[in-house]
């Protein structure tokens, strides 16, 4: 909920041709994700009757990908707010500023954070799901 309004308040003061617009639908649709991917491990696999994994790992992943794209979706948004381009190739960007750095490093390691906590979900979705299949001879 606080990604989905943290993304929400961006959404008001979005520009056109800089970087504010996708910060706003980048943590929008995180949000989202987070929500189906609680709903993964509290009503899908105990519908089919699958084991859920410990919840460390799902707390791990839920924070590392939330915190990893509020970070991320503020460096874009600062990033914006200090002129960087949407839609441009990286010859046409110009990152001269030190608060351009600074955003746009912010945006990197938010990044990173939120693939992080995207690969251990899908790591631990994968070995929960596979571990109850039972192989045919």
């Amino acid at each position: 909920i606080i990604l989905f309004v943290f993304g929400g308040v961006l959404g008001f003061f979005e520009g056109e041709v800089d970087t504010r617009t996708p910060a706003h639908y980048h943590a929008e649709l995180i949000a989202v994700t987070l929500v189906f991917m609680c709903l993964v491990f509290s009503l899908f696999l105990p519908i089919v009757n699958m084991n859920i994994p410990p919840s460390r790992w799902r707390i791990i992943s839920y924070i590392f990908l939330g915190i990893g794209q509020m970070v991320h979706s503020g460096g874009m948004y600062w990033a914006g707010l200090e002129g960087a381009l949407r839609k441009v190739s990286n010859s046409q960007q110009v990152i001269d500023n030190p608060n351009e750095i600074l955003a746009m490093s912010l945006m990197g390691i938010g990044g990173l954070m939120a693939v992080i906590g995207g690969v251990v979900f899908i790591f631990i979705s994968f070995r929960y799901l596979f571990k109850n299949v039972k192989m045919v001879n």
